[in-house]
């Protein structure tokens, strides 16, 4: 539809801008990531996550993000690992509990 191809249009654009910035934030690199994750584009959801865990080790929305990332390339174990950092960095995160307690194939 017209409204998804907008919305897509619009993702791009703010990857871009993410991705053209001199020093991009782990959060804003963690925004990228869903954003190639919510268009498809997997490996690089994985790579802008990777490198919003170097920016912030300590981020668990960028090892949530990986985990994303890994899972929808089925990569089980990675993303189990990364959903498990996740919730070490914050263990009060409903949403990474619910993503745990998911059935893996």
């Amino acid at each position: 539809s017209i409204a998804d191809q907008q919305d897509v249009e619009l993702a791009e654009a703010v990857v871009s801008v993410i991705e053209t910035c001199p020093k991009p934030s782990s959060n804003e690199k963690v925004v990228a990531s869903e954003l190639h994750y919510l268009k498809g584009d997997w490996k690089s959801a994985e790579k802008s996550a990777v490198e919003a865990i170097r920016l912030d080790p300590m981020n668990w929305r960028a090892f949530a993000a990986r985990s994303h990332a890994n899972w929808a390339q089925l990569k089980w174990a990675r993303a189990h690992a990364d959903l498990n950092r996740s919730i070490e960095l914050n263990p009060h995160e409903e949403s990474l509990r619910q993503q745990k307690e998911t059935p893996q194939p």
